[in-house]
């Protein structure tokens, strides 16, 4: 069964429940990108009132197609299933209301008799903000500072890890610059947004971080960083704030 005769199903039974108001996906399926390995991103709209006693009702719409081998309750945005069935599909079904479902990604509406959804396209994104972008900027120098301090005690494996930081950041600022519109997707779009030369670059960079090489990797990562200094500077209201921090530990990493 395909995951779009799995999510028929869900909704099949969620639409039964008066509590649920909406339904609507979020995530590679609501922007028709998925393939049979992606998750499903399914969110109940309920009225504020109504979610304590919705959230008990959860797990029974679930198995209305098929049992489940693991899951977990979480709260990251709002009250979160994390749910893998026995044919190791994977589920995030997210309780949301009016007032805490994000206006970030497109969404796919469902069910929604009362047109509760019908503003939300004007406003969903899936660009950075400036301050995602400026603490992107802070973050990338500041782990590979963090790198630095690791490699001085020979503490490869972490230094790995904190390069993979950095790494992660760099990609953000990328993204922000050269595909704007689907920034927030991060690691997931590189391939998809960025050019050739940079994806061969951001591989490079990762098939050096290892406990081996992780110097190339630093030294490859501040390369992109000189590459692209001249507009992040130029993009930043307060680039002083950072710029002498930024200085110092690129020259370091290149001595």
């Amino acid at each position: 069964m395909n995951l779009e005769q799995i999510v028929e199903i869900l909704v099949s039974s969620f639409k039964k429940n008066t509590l649920v108001k909406a339904i609507c996906l979020k995530g590679s399926m609501a922007r028709n990108e998925h393939d049979i390995y992606s998750d499903i991103d399914l969110y109940c709209l309920v009225n504020e009132e109504d979610l304590e006693k919705f959230l008990p009702q959860r797990i029974q719409h679930l198995k209305e197609y098929k049992d489940l081998i693991f899951l977990d309750n979480i709260f990251i945005i709002a009250p979160q299933i994390l749910a893998v069935y026995e044919d190791f599909t994977h589920i995030d079904l997210y309780t949301v209301t009016q007032q805490t479902l994000n206006k970030n990604d497109e969404i796919r509406i469902l069910y929604d008799p009362k047109g509760l959804l019908k503003d939300y396209h004007e406003h969903s994104s899936l660009s950075l903000s400036y301050d995602q972008f400026v603490d992107a900027v802070d973050d990338v120098i500041w782990f590979l500072y963090q790198y630095m301090q690791s490699s001085k005690r020979r503490n490869d494996i972490w230094c790995c890890h904190l390069l993979h930081l950095s790494f992660t950041y760099l990609v953000s600022i990328l993204l922000y610059r050269y595909c704007p519109k689907r920034a927030l997707l991060g690691l997931k779009t590189v391939e998809k947004c960025l050019s050739k030369e940079i994806v061969d670059e951001l591989n490079l960079i990762l098939n050096k971080n290892t406990v081996d090489t992780h110097k190339e990797a630093a030294i490859l990562i501040s390369e992109v960083l000189k590459q692209e200094k001249e507009w992040i500077f130029s993009e930043l209201e307060k680039p002083e704030k950072i710029s002498l921090f930024w200085s110092e530990v690129i020259k370091y990493l290149n001595e």
